[in-house]
């Protein structure tokens, strides 16, 4: 069976015009959250217990989980 999708150019522009906003977030919160990621993680390293984000850190990012991971023994 064979699914087909037909579109006008109006609504491929306009999908088009969403896909690069989406993929321009996307970066944005790549570039922000992975320095609060690096900072974190130098810090989280030389304690044994979890470790408070700062105040100005990225609210986006599981800090307890990576805590955790980071933590974790490697098998």
């Amino acid at each position: 069976m064979i699914n087909t999708v037909s579109l006008k150019l109006n609504e491929r522009r306009n999908l088009l015009y969403i896909f690069y906003m989406i993929m321009n977030q996307l970066l944005m919160y790549t570039e922000e959250a992975l320095g609060d990621v690096h900072v974190y993680v130098n810090v989280a390293m030389v304690s044994s217990n979890y470790v408070e984000p700062a105040p100005t850190s990225s609210k986006s990012i599981i800090y307890r989980q990576l805590f955790d991971e980071l933590k974790s023994p490697v098998f």
